[in-house]
């Protein structure tokens, strides 16, 4: 699904969120060149009413564009929610106010906010196990066949971190994808220190969108490496900003959910810059 044509301004920020008022959804421009804001609606009858602002002052000149989109059952509207899919929409729209938001506008409850994925959360909505389910990613044709649809909300770019004393500035596609396939083992290799490289990822059998995308756009598809996977791609932020040597692709937005002591020690390169 195509952007949306118009823009707006985005309201002021505190902690590189956005706070009321809250605007319509911003458009992003084209792949490799990310808009830097994000918002949507979480209005009385259901639709998102929540902005995020990724505040990201990075030199990011290639990045995977990425969407939000929500999947709900027709009875949504009418009683309690849940919610369970992208940890990006759950962490960094649902519990970064729109939950509140929408209580105090709707008088509708959240019973629950549950990030295990893009993937777990659309079975789940499958299954009717929720009412809600938030993928950052487009819906598979498996899932368009079983008469699933999805209403984008907003725009992600996935960036790839390192530590901030990390003397490396810029990465190859080739060489991210030697680092993630667990062929390139030395930051030396790629214009870094002698010293061992220690990449991230998420769960790789969560379905997690961001993995399958990354996999798909970086690494042609290939297995990813023998090394540590971390459940929650903030947690592997958190993880980063205490290894000199490490590495993880995430989205860009986590980088505003952290404290400011820990965002000053990770740092986003540039890819083919």
């Amino acid at each position: 699904m195509d952007a949306p044509n118009s823009r707006t301004h985005l309201p002021p920020l505190k902690d590189g969120l956005a706070v009321p008022p809250y605007t319509p959804f911003s458009s992003v421009p084209p792949f490799g060149n990310h808009r830097q804001g994000v918002s949507g609606r979480l209005a009385a009858d259901g639709r998102l009413d929540a902005a995020l602002y990724k505040g990201a002052k990075m030199c990011v000149k290639y990045s995977i564009l990425l969407l939000f989109s929500l999947l709900m059952l027709p009875q949504t509207a009418r009683g309690e929610l849940s919610y369970v899919g992208s940890s990006t929409i759950g962490t960094g729209i649902l519990n970064a106010g729109a939950v509140e938001t929408f209580r105090i506008k709707s008088g509708k409850k959240f019973t629950s906010v549950q990030i295990p994925g893009s993937g777990r959360g659309t079975a789940a909505l499958i299954e009717g196990e929720t009412s809600l389910a938030g993928m950052s990613r487009p819906l598979k044709p498996e899932e368009k066949k079983l008469g699933l649809s999805a209403t984008v909300i907003g725009y992600d770019a996935i960036a790839v971190f390192v530590h901030a004393k990390n003397p490396v500035r810029n990465l190859s596609r080739e060489q991210l994808k030697g680092i993630f396939t667990g062929r390139i083992t030395s930051w030396q290799k790629v214009g870094g220190n002698l010293a061992a490289i220690a990449p991230t990822t998420e769960i790789h059998l969560r379905e997690r969108a961001t993995v399958e995308m990354f996999q798909e756009a970086i690494m042609d598809g290939s297995n990813y490496g023998d090394f540590r996977q971390i459940d929650l791609p903030r947690d592997q932020l958190l993880q980063l900003a205490q290894d000199p040597n490490g590495i993880c692709a995430v989205s860009i937005g986590f980088l505003a959910t952290l404290p400011a002591n820990v965002r000053k020690n990770v740092k986003a390169v540039s890819v083919n810059g």
